[in-house]
This record gives structure tokens, sequence and C-alpha cells, in this order.
């Protein structure tokens, strides 16, 4: 299989292993290595699951600024977009570590919105916490779209339709992948499947399982 992810195009990969979903969205994000085939990322990468991965346990900004250089981008533009949107008073002086789960879950998706990139992944919702946070990720996901590719792993219809009506989609299903057109087209297959198993804990801990993969993005 050869897959090129196109600039300012939006994709669903539906799967209902979100275990699963997560190694193959690490895989063509280029954190991961296939057993077989191979990724040739182009471009700035938003990473899956954020830039908290990067925190050596200091604050927002100073997590913002070791992250400045390596994307090129004006560090105090996004700790102003950052701070803007998260809306909390002390959370530029709390160390990330420090912060309650659900504005550590809101700081990331902020992050992942002000650093602009070629390409988005996203596994599950790409937006959520409080009404008006929410309503800001929207906003930035739609200007985001018009600029990068968005990808996004979904296990079900309401996040599959995140992304609008005009995103092309997958469908991971028992080692096959499967693109679409339309994504209408792939949720009308998708829920007609059979939900699969768990995949076992060993076969997760090798990062090199998934199947057979050439990607271009």
């Amino acid at each position: 299989m050869t897959w090129t992810i196109e600039p300012r195009s939006k994709y669903v990969i539906l799967s209902h292993q979100q275990a699963a979903l997560s190694v193959f969205v690490n895989i063509i994000a280029g954190l991961s290595i296939p057993s077989e085939g191979w990724v040739k990322p182009e471009g700035k990468i938003s990473p899956p699951g954020g830039f908290l991965r990067y925190s050596k346990g200091g604050t927002p900004p100073e997590l913002i600024k070791l992250l400045a250089p390596l994307y090129r981008f004006d560090a105090e533009q996004v700790i102003d977009f950052v701070a803007a949107t998260v809306q909390y008073d002390r959370l530029l002086r709390t160390p990330t570590g420090q912060l309650p789960i659900a504005l550590r879950r809101e700081l990331n998706l902020a992050l992942t919105f002000a650093i602009p990139c070629d390409h988005y992944f996203f596994v599950g919702m790409p937006t959520g916490g409080r009404s008006q946070f929410r309503k800001l990720c929207q906003q930035a996901l739609a200007r985001r779209s018009e600029e990068a590719a968005v990808v996004v792993g979904a296990g079900s219809d309401r996040v599959a339709r995140s992304l609008g009506p005009d995103a092309k989609a997958a469908i991971l299903y028992r080692g096959n992948f499967t693109l679409y057109q339309r994504l209408d087209d792939a949720l009308a297959v998708f829920e007609r499947l059979e939900p699969e198993s768990a995949i076992p804990n060993e076969a997760l801990e090798d990062e090199n399982y998934e199947d057979d993969v050439d990607l271009v993005i």
C-alpha cells in the first residue's frame, strides 16, 4: 500500500481498536518504525499526543521556548495564544506537572493549535475541555485545516465527523488499511463491521507489529 497525505487535506482513520489506532498514527507521523515499508515525512509535524510529551517539568513558557528553535516560531506569540485560549490565571507560572489533569489536556491542545505545522495528527476528538475552550479549539482547527493536513484517528461517528463532511477516510481493520474518498462511505462500511477483540499487551509493546506501510506526508 502506498498512501500520500496531500497538503491541506483532511483524513479520518477509523478503527475499533484505540491502542492499535494510536500505534498506527504514531507510525504515519514518523514517531515509530513500521516492520516493513517506509514513511517519508516532509515539513513540520505536530506529534500525536501533543507537545507536553517533551516537557521536562517546567512551566508552559519554558516548554514553548524549548520548542521554538525546533519548530521556528515566535515563542511570545505562542505564549499569548495559549494564555488567551486556556484562560487560567496561574497557567504560565505553574509547572506543567502540577496543573490539574483537565488543564493539562487543554494546555496540550492549545499548544498543538498554537504551533504552526504542516501536518497535525490526533487520536480521538481534536477538541475538548470547557465550553469556551472547545469553541476556540474548533475555530483554531478550522484555520489550521485550511493551510495544513489534518489526520484524526476515530472509533466513533461523532469523532469522525469532527473534521467535517468533506474529509477523506480510511478503515484500519484486522491488519488491512482501506482508503475511501468520502467519509460517509467509510462510515457506512465501518458501522457494519464486527468490532475487533482487544490486542494482547505483549503485541502493543512491540512498536513494529503494524502492517506494511509505504507513506509520503
